[in-house]
């Protein structure tokens, strides 16, 4: 009788352990997979509140706002106003030769997901640790009949970033809208030149969307398209954290 009984606790002990193993098991990759769907539904968010933010940046450049504003959840990441990028158009036969510093704007969740989702020259970036896509590409033309150069020149003005879990406003204001250059002489190569972190987004988007031919050294993106027709613009436009 005792040893039976001690068989019985014996085996009630190792149904028990393994049950509570097993629910624990669930618990943490359930929760891990829980914590990972957040953190991703999070920068889709963020993507969708980008894409807002660039089509009030079209209001301004293409559709006379004089200002506006857009609304970010940061559910914990870091909204900032980073260090400039360079925008380069060059028109050698003409001797045309312009470079513009451009501060991208980049929602930061942190280590957890690895993406950024960044604002730049009128276009939406969805940044990666293994590459990533343009997700809204702007008003830029690059084109054998036509091309068409914005340069959305946005400069700080106010406070440049912000963390935490608040809600901010993106607050964007024209300073001043210039047609820098026109040509109309046909077949004419034109080059458009990004310096960014971002270099190799950029390469792959311009190749892809407008068929420029495009080469990449260190952190610069070079790419030309032959073209009969070429107009830049410039829109230096403030932006601030609210």
């Amino acid at each position: 009788m005792l040893d039976r009984a001690q068989t019985e606790t014996l085996g009630f002990v190792l149904v028990f352990a393994i049950i509570t193993a097993s629910i624990g098991l669930v618990y943490a990759s359930g929760f891990t997979g829980l914590n990972h769907v957040r953190e991703f539904e999070t920068v889709n968010n963020a993507e969708r509140a980008f894409e807002v933010f660039a089509d009030n940046m079209e209001d301004i450049t293409h559709r006379n706002a004089p200002s506006r504003s857009t609304e970010v959840k940061l559910a914990g990441a870091q909204l900032t106003i980073a260090d400039p990028i360079q925008i380069e158009v060059n028109d050698p036969d003409a001797g045309f030769n312009v470079t513009y510093d451009v501060r991208p704007v980049i929602y930061d969740p942190g280590v957890r997901t690895g993406s950024e989702i960044v604002y730049a020259e009128g276009a939406v970036i969805r940044s990666q640790r293994d590459g990533g896509v343009v997700v809204s590409e702007g008003t830029l033309l690059l084109g054998r009949n036509r091309t068409v150069i914005p340069i959305v020149q946005t400069r700080l003005d106010g406070q440049g970033s912000v963390g935490g879990s608040t809600t901010v406003l993106i607050r964007a204001t024209l300073a001043q809208t210039r047609l820098v250059y026109v040509n109309d002489t046909p077949s004419n190569q034109v080059w458009f030149n990004v310096t960014s972190p971002r270099a190799a987004i950029w390469r792959d988007h311009l190749t892809s969307a407008y068929g420029a031919t495009c080469s990449m050294s260190g952190n610069t993106t070079s790419c030309y398209v032959t073209t009969d027709h070429v107009a830049v613009t410039q829109y230096q436009i403030d932006l601030g954290l609210e």
